[in-house]
C-alpha cells in the first residue's frame, strides 16, 4: 500500500517551501550523485525523476550539465506548480501523475529517485520498483537514495507520527535484493554522512 496519499503529499510540500530558503537542498545527495554518476557519460541522454518533489536533483543534474532533458513525475499539484515555476526556461518536462498508474512508451538513460519508494510497503513496495525499471532503457541506469535507520530517523519519528510523515525504511541488503531481482547490476553505492541513508547506482542487464 501506499503510505502516503496526494492531499498528505500537498501539505507536505506545502509546509517545506514555506522554509525552502534555509534548507540545504539535498547537498549531501546531490554531493553522493556527482560521486556515483562519475564515467557514465549522460551529457547527451535525458533522465526521469519519480517523485520529483522540490525537484533538486534534476536541477543539479542540468545546471551542471549531466543531462541533456529532464522530465520530472510527481503526485503532488502542490509539488508540480513550484516545479513548473523552478524549471521554467529549462529543458524539463514537469507532469502531475500517479506513478502507479503512469504509462510511458518512453525509456530513458537514467531514471532516479530520492526519498521516495520507502512510502510503498506491501505489495506495492515491489511494484515501485517496477515501475523504476520499466522506464530504464537496456544498458541504462538505476539511481535511488533512501533514508536508512540512524539516530536522526529514531530522534525524528515522533514529529514524522505527529506531521503525519509515514515510511518504511529500507537496509541496503533489501534494497540490492529487490533491485537483482529486476535485472539490475550494482555498480556502486554510497552511504550519506552520519549514516542518515545510501544512494545505489545500478545498470539494466535484462
Amino acid at each position: 500500500m501506499e503510505l502516503m496519499q496526494s492531499k498528505d503529499w500537498d501539505k507536505q510540500w506545502t509546509n517545506y517551501y514555506k522554509f525552502e530558503k534555509i534548507r540545504i537542498g539535498g547537498l549531501f545527495v546531490k554531493m553522493m550523485y556527482n560521486s556515483l554518476l562519475q564515467g557514465t557519460k549522460l551529457e547527451d541522454e535525458e533522465s526521469i525523476e519519480l517523485g520529483a518533489g522540490e525537484g533538486h536533483f534534476s536541477q543539479y543534474l542540468i545546471k551542471n550539465n549531466k543531462i541533456k532533458k529532464a522530465t520530472l513525475i510527481d503526485f503532488s499539484k502542490e509539488s508540480v506548480k513550484k516545479l513548473k515555476e523552478k524549471f521554467e526556461g529549462e529543458n524539463a518536462e514537469i507532469k502531475n501523475a500517479d506513478l502507479m498508474k503512469l504509462k510511458l512508451k518512453k525509456k530513458y538513460a537514467l531514471v532516479h529517485s530520492h526519498g521516495l519508494i520507502e512510502h510503498f510497503t506491501g505489495i506495492q513496495r515491489q511494484k515501485i520498483l517496477e515501475k523504476h525499471a520499466e522506464l530504464v532503457k537496456e544498458g541504462g541506469f538505476l539511481l535511488i537514495s533512501v533514508p536508512t535507520h540512524s539516530m536522526l530517523d529514531i530522534i525524528m519519528e515522533p514529529l514524522n507520527k505527529l506531521i503525519g510523515f509515514k515510511q518504511e525504511l529500507y537496509t541496503k541488503k533489501e534494497l540490492e535484493k529487490r533491485l537483482n531481482k529486476l535485472g539490475f547490476k550494482i555498480i556502486k553505492t554510497k552511504k550519506a554522512i552520519f549514516g542518515l541513508g545510501i544512494a545505489i547506482l545500478a545498470v539494466k542487464t535484462k
